[in-house]
């Protein structure tokens, strides 16, 4: 790899107003499947045992009828539960996600709407891929620096609707995704709890992973695309080039 790239250098947070985590929560779905529920589904050549010990998961949460504002928003109220503070009381909530409900709006003010908040926090998503939580994390530091009481960071997403619908998914990384959101509400604190961040962008990895659903797709990768659409409608007979 080119390692050509000068990385920043490891700071001290140059905060005045210092931040703590104050609570957690979580937004499950109901449906638990299990690796050999996931063999039996997809034909896959595998055992149980194998991808225990391979990645280390036993099962995951996989949606049926839930969406994803709806995980948001059990995750802030366990979170906010836990707390014993209002969702009024907070001042800003930062959503780290892969895939929203929709492009717009921000499942963020979907979950606002489903809380009946009554005032008007600002939310917004942000998407950052794995590193995402990371950069939420970050910014709520700062926004606690800032003058914020509260500050919702918010993660994870559903990862599964696209694997429950193809049918055929990738055998090699199938057993990794699961859906569940994740809370955590920082607050300010007279003790400094977070020392340093430290976060870098290496861009030379930019085409390592990628979700074509944007403006601007290469002819390369939608041509990959289409020969893996025909492949699969030939394997099911119904002569389309299109999604069956």
């Amino acid at each position: 790899m080119n390692t050509n790239i000068r990385f920043p250098e490891i700071k001290p947070l140059k905060i005045e107003r210092y931040a703590k985590i104050i609570s957690t929560g979580v937004g499950l779905p109901d449906r638990v499947v299990t690796n050999q529920d996931i063999i039996d589904t997809y034909g896959i050549i595998a055992t149980d045992r194998a991808v225990r010990y391979s990645v280390g998961i036993i099962e995951r949460r996989w949606v049926e009828d839930e969406k994803l504002e709806d995980l948001v928003a059990m995750a802030i109220s366990q979170c906010l539960d836990r707390a014993g503070v209002g969702i009024d009381s907070v001042d800003r909530i930062i959503y780290s996600r892969l895939l929203g409900d929709y492009q717009i709006p921000a499942t963020s003010i979907g979950a606002l709407r489903k809380l009946g908040a009554r005032a008007g926090i600002p939310a917004f998503d942000m998407t950052c891929a794995c590193s995402g939580f990371m950069h939420a994390l970050d910014l709520a530091i700062r926004y606690i620096d800032s003058g914020d009481d509260y500050v919702l960071v918010i993660g994870g997403g559903i990862t599964s609707k696209g694997i429950q619908k193809w049918k055929h998914p990738n055998q090699k990384t199938v057993f990794l995704f699961g859906d569940a959101v994740v809370a955590m509400l920082i607050g300010c604190s007279e003790v400094k709890h977070f020392l340093a961040s430290y976060l870098m962008t290496n861009h030379l990895l930019y085409d390592n992973a990628f979700i074509p659903f944007g403006t601007k797709t290469s002819k390369r990768r939608c041509k990959n695309r289409t020969r893996v659409i025909q492949h699969e409608c030939s394997k099911r007979r119904c002569g389309s080039s299109k999604l069956c």
